[in-house]
């Protein structure tokens, strides 16, 4: 591609941020309360097996990159 090619095409080869960890199983935060705790960084209790998450809000908006550990889900990286 060159960049005259990506020129014309603009936005329409910008990915959404999330498209990089696809790898990751999603999560969608049940209310606000626990979304703002999140935004926070604080760790959310959940009911998830352990591993790394894509986090998103109730508004389906991604949010962090968490993880879950023995009911605890920690933010690793938030967005």
């Amino acid at each position: 591609m060159t960049l005259e090619d990506a020129a014309r095409e603009g936005e329409a080869l910008l990915r959404p941020l999330d498209s990089l960890f696809r790898a990751y199983p999603a999560f969608t935060i049940p209310n606000a309360a626990l979304e703002k705790k999140c935004l926070c960084g604080n760790p959310l209790r959940v009911s998830l097996a352990d591993g790394i998450y894509r986090v998103y809000g109730c508004d389906g908006t991604f949010l962090a990159l968490s993880e879950a550990r023995d009911g605890l889900l920690t933010s690793k990286r938030n967005f």
